[in-house]
């Protein structure tokens, strides 16, 4: 079957696939040279032995140290040691009837010999093909296994266990505790207050003023309006405040176990103090502010915020207490 057409590489001349000269020159075919298989790649990523570097499988040769990827990855066969062949001892025998040859001579010489024919034997006694005898093997001397032995050092013995010291646990300090009020609505605790105010007739004025007070909260006033004052705080109560000889009661308020007197001294600071109605316990004074409808005193972490008839408790602004109030006209 003819090839493709073919171009003289002497004259450029286009020649038929057949053709084996060129027409124009008549200059032979030149043969194409094969080309060269590409080299086969590794079958995936390899591992030099030589220098322990990876490769992956595009890799032809170490990037380290430049081998072949097929010398990088054969595996070095052991060579094993000659085996030496232990020198092969003559019988005793041998040896002696060779030097028994040796040192008796014949005594009787044919006349060949003393013609001088060129035998072999020249009057030592050596008969042909006789060997001399070798020498004994000298004695190989092997050491004994403890040869040469050095024991290893002693390891120290480990140190007992030490006891740790005794830490006690940590036991976090105590928070007050507030029971839980009860729910009740403004309109109730409103009620009360005004029947109360009607039952006692010398509280009318500050039943009247802390009703005014509630419903003129939004104004801008009402902040810094206090009610009035209803006597002197108590004594122990103003011992308790600083420079508050002279204090007077602003507002008293009673829970179901606890008594919170509001006083204010001579240079016009409201003071929070708090305590059991039984005083089983020393109260706490606190700085404490007036807020539309109520107060509040701040004792960190602990916030409380008297607000219409109800006293609520905080601790890092989270709550953890409610109770409901009433009006305490003479705390002592």
């Amino acid at each position: 079957m003819a090839g493709a057409n073919w171009r003289c590489t002497a004259c450029d001349e286009f020649n038929g696939g057949a053709a084996k000269a060129c027409q124009a020159c008549e200059t032979a075919r030149s043969t194409p040279v094969a080309r060269k298989p590409p080299p086969a790649r590794p079958p995936g990523d390899w591992t030099c032995l030589k220098c322990n570097v990876n490769h992956l499988r595009e890799d032809l040769s170490c990037l380290a140290c430049g081998t072949g990827w097929r010398a990088a990855t054969k595996k070095a066969t052991p060579k094993k040691p000659p085996v030496r062949k232990p020198a092969a001892k003559k019988p005793a025998e041998k040896t002696a009837t060779a030097k028994k040859t040796t040192a008796t001579p014949k005594a009787t010489t044919t006349k060949r010999s003393s013609a001088g024919s060129g035998s072999p034997s020249d009057g030592r006694g050596t008969p042909r093909g006789a060997t001399r005898p070798k020498p004994p093997p000298a004695e190989v001397f092997y050491p004994s296994a403890t040869a040469g032995y050095a024991p290893p050092p002693a390891t120290p013995a480990a140190p007992p266990p030490t006891t740790p010291a005794y830490v006690p646990p940590y036991v976090p300090p105590g928070r007050p505790f507030y029971r839980t009020p009860e729910k009740t609505s403004k309109g109730k605790g409103c009620g009360l207050g005004c029947l109360g105010a009607i039952a006692v007739l010398f509280l009318l004025p500050m039943a009247a003023s802390s009703c005014d007070g509630s419903f003129d909260s939004d104004s801008p006033d009402s902040r810094t309006q206090v009610s009035p004052t209803a006597g002197s705080c108590p004594e122990r109560i103003s011992e308790a405040i600083p420079s508050g000889r002279e204090a007077e009661l602003v507002e008293g308020f009673r829970t179901k176990n606890k008594q919170i007197t509001i006083c204010r001294t001579s240079s016009e600071d409201l003071y929070y103090y708090g305590e059991f109605s039984d005083q089983r316990e020393p109260g706490i004074a606190m700085r404490a502010e007036k807020i539309p409808d109520g107060y509040e005193a701040r004792n960190d972490p602990y916030l409380y915020r008297i607000k219409g008839d109800t006293v609520t408790i905080y601790e890092n602004g989270t709550r953890i207490g409610r109770e409901s109030l009433t009006s305490e006209p003479s705390p002592s």
